[in-house]
């Protein structure tokens, strides 16, 4: 049912954090006097403001232009005024694209500053050359910006927001980094016993045991209003990052957002299928030890994922894909770094995903690979599909001499 709401204009106002340095003229504050005020020029009573404060131009994805545009598309809104066409984005392809949009859903768009109104001069030349020198200005200002951060990195300058865990800022000295005593020694104490040969999973009990404050737990501690989701606020909560972190699959029966982002192996693994959690703690752990033992990882179930090999990574990817309950699973250039033997091992762990019942999406390039466990084959071909058929002892010859070509 259409929404009979009388229609509203939408006041869009941005600023991103390199454009705070232009000063008060661009300001958040003063886009909105200057949209206030040409709405009661032109006895423009009903309309909202919303405005993105800290984000860039380069793209759309801005959480008030996303409502400004859903409010759109269920027709509340006849009109988006901006200051400019900059404020409105500088992306020139973008910027035209959604002007375009605009029009197609009978709104009109004013860029006040720049004198257009795509209700009486559509066909203005000024209109994308403007967008185009706004995008080159938004090129131009990122390319300083690196290279004076990389000035700063070179000249040993530290250009991060938040230092790492253990160390602080100078306060005396935003580019240079000090020892944080106390942080310092939670580190030195983690290289001490790895040293002892305690193992990951020993380490975050220990911590936990003795609620020992994780990293970002630490940083709220001495910086108590950086975050507003209490999302980061769990003070223990240690993990394990390493490959045992495919357990956690099964031994943890959480949500996503209920657990710390670095424990994700594989998109929303943590949803176990109702097969798996009908399973004790127990056979969960053995399940798990089983799909590490199938791709010969059993012996790394300990190791940090950094130290592993670029093959024993990919086989922890088809590992995180069987464990997972999704229907669906999309593997990309998975036998990048294996052997043939390891290869064909993963290519049978593939096809007994297919027996549970999963559809597998495989982006390759590996022809002996596509022959021991696809089914279908989808060429692509700038950008569009070229091929689409069944694989079979016929179409395999075909295939064979498109990767000899």
């Amino acid at each position: 049912m259409k929404n009979k709401q009388p229609k509203k204009a939408a006041l869009y106002c941005r600023l991103s954090v390199d454009d705070g340095r232009m000063g008060e003229s661009v300001s958040i504050g003063s886009q909105k006097l200057l949209l206030e005020q040409y709405c009661k020029d032109h006895a423009i009573d009903n309309y909202e403001v919303y405005d993105d404060d800290g984000y860039s131009g380069t793209n759309f994805d801005r959480p008030a232009f996303q409502r400004m545009y859903e409010d759109i598309q269920n027709g509340l809104i006849d009109t988006v005024l901006v200051k400019d066409q900059s404020r409105f984005g500088r992306s020139y392809i973008e910027v035209g694209m959604y002007v375009e949009k605009f029009k197609e859903l009978g709104v009109r768009f004013i860029a006040v500053s720049d004198n257009y109104d795509s209700m009486k001069n559509e066909n203005d030349m000024m209109f994308p050359m403007r967008n185009v020198l706004n995008d080159y200005f938004a090129r131009e200002a990122s390319i300083k910006t690196k290279t004076a951060k990389k000035a700063k990195a070179k000249a040993g300058q530290y250009i991060g927001s938040k230092p790492p865990f253990g160390y602080k800022l100078d306060p005396n000295d935003r580019h240079h980094l000090v020892i944080d005593e106390p942080a310092a020694e939670t580190v030195r104490r983690i290289f001490r016993m790895a040293a002892q040969g305690i193992g990951f999973n020993r380490t975050t009990k220990i911590f936990r045991e003795e609620k020992v404050l994780t990293p970002i737990a630490y940083f709220n501690l001495h910086n108590p209003d950086y975050f507003k989701s209490d999302y980061w606020r769990k003070e223990f909560d240690w993990h394990v990052t390493s490959t045992r972190l495919l357990k956690k699959v099964f031994l943890l029966d959480k949500s996503r957002s209920e657990v710390n982002n670095s424990e994700v192996i594989i998109n929303d693994t943590w949803k176990c299928s109702s097969f798996i959690k009908s399973m004790t703690d127990e056979q969960k752990a053995q399940k798990a030890d089983e799909i590490l033992a199938q791709l010969d990882l059993i012996q790394y179930a300990d190791t940090h994922p950094m130290a592993l090999s670029g093959g024993q990574k990919q086989r922890t990817a088809i590992a995180s894909g069987i464990a997972s309950s999704k229907p669906i699973i999309i593997f990309d250039e998975s036998t990048s770094g294996l052997d043939l033997a390891h290869m064909k091992q993963a290519a049978g762990e593939i096809l007994k995903l297919r027996d549970m019942g999963k559809t597998v999406f495989i982006v390759t390039h590996d022809l002996e690979f596509i022959l021991s466990c696809c089914a279908h084959i989808v060429r692509l071909e700038k950008g569009e599909v070229a091929e689409n058929y069944r694989l079979d002892k016929g179409t395999a010859a075909g295939l064979r001499r498109f990767f000899d070509n």
